[in-house]
């Protein structure tokens, strides 16, 4: 675990301490979770997709405890939030994106149809960023609101595929910066809004990033498997200076992971943590010792 300072400059090595899972599993379920998506609100609430329930979950960060359930009439995938209480949730089965009021429980308000696959999704300044997926072609999509496509890229100015395997897609800082994952070039793919690659960051050749969840401008946490699931890890990159340190270790099935700076809290979702199997649940690290002088916990 690490400490990064307000200034994003300055990493201090410090301690997670694991505190009391959150369930997640409702009763009528059968089958256990598969916890795909997760999105932080700003109301101190994070919404999952269970892509194996067919389901969205809505859990309030201050007591730890699952407030709501809606099911879905397909998988969902990725989650994030957007404006009003609101979260988009992508159902790439069906080519839709689906759109969810939280406030006071989860109500759909909207469907936007596309015309491939959506799977990751991010949104920034009334505009979605997806990865898309039509037949064999992989790309991303600039979309507004409404899913009119101003922006799809499928290849480089040299006519290779762009992104080889887009799977999860954020943006965030000041700048703002877009980062995808790209588990069939073991690597995350740093971009500007207009979907020009700025630079692409190679990790380990035998990581499969997936989820990842954007701090700043340059750093994001990196959910990083294996083709075996077995020893994932979560990672913090730094996306300037290509350096990566685990946060994370030991984790079997690493779904997606998300920081909270205003409870100083990490939550982790995975099919098994510490030989304990945790599918149901969503994990949460506190630390010791908590801000000091303006660090961020991560």
């Amino acid at each position: 675990m690490y400490l990064v300072n307000a200034n994003k400059n300055l990493l201090i090595t410090g301690k997670l301490i694991r505190q009391a899972d959150i369930l997640v599993k409702t009763v009528p379920e059968q089958s256990d979770c598969m916890l795909s998506g997760m999105a932080l609100l700003p109301d101190k609430r994070m919404v999952l997709c269970d892509s194996e329930n067919n389901s969205l979950k809505l859990v309030n960060l201050e007591s730890n405890i699952l407030v709501d359930s809606l099911h879905l009439s397909s998988r969902p995938h990725a989650v994030c939030g957007i404006p009003e209480s609101c979260v988009a949730v992508t159902l790439p089965m069906v080519h839709k994106i689906q759109i969810f009021s939280t406030q006071p429980n989860i109500e759909m308000t909207k469907i936007i149809e596309t015309s491939g696959s959506c799977q990751g999704i991010t949104f920034w300044q009334d505009t979605f960023i997806v990865t898309n997926k039509k037949g064999n072609k992989r790309s991303l999509a600039v979309m507004d609101i409404d899913g009119h496509v101003s922006t799809e890229v499928v290849n480089d100015t040299q006519g290779r595929p762009l992104i080889k395997g887009p799977s999860y897609v954020s943006v965030g800082g000041l700048t703002p910066t877009l980062h995808v994952s790209d588990k069939k070039h073991s690597s995350v793919t740093k971009m500007d809004l207009q979907l020009t690659i700025r630079d692409r960051i190679a990790l380990h050749s035998s990581a499969r990033p997936n989820a990842m969840f954007q701090l700043d401008d340059n750093q994001l946490l990196v959910c990083s498997g294996t083709l075996s699931g077995i020893h994932d890890k979560l990672v913090l990159l730094n996306s300037e200076t290509g350096e990566s340190r685990i946060i994370i270790d030991g984790v079997h099935g690493l779904m997606c992971a998300g920081y909270s700076e205003e409870l100083e809290k990490l939550y982790v979702s995975c099919l098994e943590y510490e030989l304990s199997d945790v599918r149901n649940s969503v994990l949460v690290f506190d630390s010791v010792g908590k801000k000091q002088q303006q660090c961020l916990l991560i």
